[in-house]
């Protein structure tokens, strides 16, 4: 609905007074003075002078003035002098002296001793809403809207609102995150799994991100961040019945509903945990059959991050290797379920600001960073690992100003 400005116009008898004065006559605008004290001594009954005027009785000689009845020589005042406008009060002379005896009412104002009818103009001149000077309004306000002290409709600040959702409009024209790849936005602002995409783009070997493959090596070659590289390679497929050989070749594959993990087929669970809690459960595990009890628990979501993250640089032995072979995205969706908008700096910025062992602020800042600032961020622990244990702060300062410089950089100017 659009501002609605309104005009009230009162017609002009509205505001006009007509009062006889006490022989009948009367004046459109006038207020006589005596139809409101009639005692006053001009509004005797009788003609006093004899000039055929009512009211002029009460001048009398008081014996100071030499006789005369028209001024009162103490006060400069005299009796027959006409009324007079002091502000909207209408004054007459009394005795020798100006004395109120009305005030002009609403609508009306004292002008030559008189109180007259006036006309008001409202003046809505760029208002939307409030009062228009005249008793009205300029016009009312859409809801949620509110008038200022200069008329003007004003919007409520909106306040966001991303409570229990990772994904979706916050309620101000924002979001409140984004859903990974193959992940949609529900009607509850949660991401939903849609189904993994493989993606071979640019990789002659090795994981299609979604437990597949992407090609295998020829025999003396090895697959090394996606790309097949001549060496003098042994397959390996001890204790394992799927996946990657350790040459680029296969192991074998596995059936439907199943998955390889770590080169053998696990059967997918139906449980609701998520990828990082398979991982952990895994790292607990010394057998097959026990990761076999961790996937049964385990989401159809969570077994494909936790395949596609384990796919990734099956011959690598340390955490540089891992980088290397582009393993940060993969590692970075599993770790976390949501992400937002905000650069990986901001992420270093916001984590610091956490309380130590507070999961909860950390968490909350990895659902605002972006899956990429999330990957970044996650090269650094990476690298800062491979070189430095957890607790050793002396040694993860120097590795993050030294061998890890890059990898803070890059993270730094995202």
């Amino acid at each position: 609905m659009h501002r609605l400005h309104l005009l009230l116009i009162l017609p002009f008898s509205a505001f006009v007074l007509a009062c006889s004065g006490p022989g009948g006559g009367g004046n459109s605008g006038y207020v006589n003075p005596c139809a409101f004290n009639p005692q006053l001594p001009q509004c005797g009954g009788a003609d006093a002078v004899g000039d055929g005027v009512t009211g002029d009785a009460g001048a009398t000689d008081t014996g100071s003035d030499n006789g005369s009845t028209n001024t009162d020589v103490n006060t400069g005042c005299s009796d027959e002098a006409p009324p007079r406008c002091n502000g909207n009060d209408v004054e007459m002379c009394i005795a020798g002296t100006y004395e109120v005896v009305t005030t002009c009412p609403g609508g009306t104002a004292c002008i030559d001793g008189e109180c007259v009818g006036t006309t008001c103009v409202p003046d809505c001149n760029g208002k939307d809403c409030g009062e228009d000077g005249c008793g009205g309004v300029c016009g009312t306000c859409n809801a949620g809207e509110t008038c200022t002290a200069s008329g003007i409709c004003q919007g409520s600040v909106c306040t966001p609102n991303c409570a229990g959702k990772s994904c979706g409009d916050d309620g101000c024209g924002g979001f409140c995150g984004e859903c990974q790849p193959d992940y949609s936005c529900n009607a509850n602002g949660q991401c939903e799994f849609q189904g993994c995409t493989p993606d071979c783009s640019g990789k002659e070997c090795g994981s299609d991100g979604c437990g597949g493959s992407c090609g295998n090596c020829p025999n003396g070659w090895s697959c090394q961040g996606n790309t097949c590289i001549e060496s003098a390679c042994t397959p390996d497929c001890s204790g394992k019945n799927c996946g990657d050989d350790g040459c680029g070749g296969s192991c074998g594959s596995c059936g439907g509903g199943q998955s390889c993990i770590n080169g053998v087929c696990q059967t997918l669970g139906g449980g609701g945990d998520d990828c990082s809690t398979l991982l952990s459960c895994f790292g607990d595990c010394q057998d097959a059959a026990c990761q076999q009890a961790c996937l049964d628990n385990g989401s159809a979501d969570g077994v494909a991050k936790l395949n596609a993250f384990l796919g990734c640089g099956p011959d690598c032995q340390d955490l540089l290797c891992v980088i290397n072979a582009g393993c940060s995205d993969e590692g970075a969706a599993c770790f976390h379920n949501n992400s937002g908008f905000g650069g990986c700096n901001a992420l270093l910025g916001c984590a610091s600001a956490c309380p130590s062992g507070d999961s909860i602020c950390l968490d909350g800042c990895y659902a605002q960073a972006s899956a990429q600032a999330q990957a970044l961020e996650l090269e650094i622990n990476w690298c800062l690992l491979n070189y430095c244990d957890a607790t050793d702060s002396a040694c993860i300062q120097s590795a993050a100003a030294s061998q890890c410089a890059s990898y803070v950089a890059a993270c730094q100017n995202n």
